[in-house]
């Protein structure tokens, strides 16, 4: 049973050392809280959850489910589920609220009346689909949904996009939530600065 230990002590400190330096980065630069994945606390939670019952373990290998180290590792385990379910409830909800043709509302400043290229392009924007993916690396769904709302925005109130902007964007990634393909939005992204002004 040792080897139980062990093993959940392993899975534990790489998950949550996957998630330290995401937090880390999202910290130091500066980003609100509100674009802290969720995804990176579950994984805290769960790999500090992990590390705890492999510690219950590698103390009473015959019954730890008794002990109160291994009732704190089901509440950290409980609350990075809990938080992984969440997320992906107000994800869904969210996408759901944006929907198809659904045009962010006017930001500040006086909008302007778009010409008919610019039309065209608010509508690819707010029309996009990008494929998703579960298992391999992905964006963040969310940092790119409200990217894609700021470009039209901006292009709503003056009718141009800073292609420096579009070309140097940079979104989290995920793994095991759903996140964005990779290859799609960069793909889009190019294309939108390529037809903007």
């Amino acid at each position: 049973m040792g080897i139980t230990g062990w093993i959940f002590i392993t899975g534990g400190a790489a998950l949550a050392g996957r998630a330290v330096p995401q937090l880390t980065r999202a910290r130091r630069g500066g980003a609100p809280a509100d674009l802290f994945t969720a995804g990176a606390w579950s994984s805290l939670m769960v790999g500090l959850g992990s590390l705890v019952i492999g510690v219950a373990y590698l103390r009473d290998p015959r019954l730890p489910h008794g002990t109160w180290l291994y009732r704190i590792a089901v509440i950290l385990l409980a609350a990075g589920l809990i938080t992984l379910i969440a997320e992906a409830i107000v994800t869904r909800r969210r996408a759901r609220l944006r929907g198809p043709g659904a045009a962010a509302g006017p930001g500040p400043g006086p909008a302007i009346a778009p010409d008919a290229g610019t039309a065209s392009l608010i509508e690819r924007i707010t029309n996009v689909t990008f494929g998703t993916v579960r298992l391999a690396p992905g964006y963040d769904e969310e940092e790119v949904d409200v990217f894609l709302d700021q470009l039209v925005a901006a292009l709503s109130q003056d009718g141009q996009l800073d292609r420096a902007q579009l070309r140097g964007a940079r979104f989290s990634t995920t793994r095991i939530r759903p996140g964005y393909a990779m290859p799609d939005v960069d793909t889009f992204l190019d294309e939108v600065a390529q037809a903007s002004r």
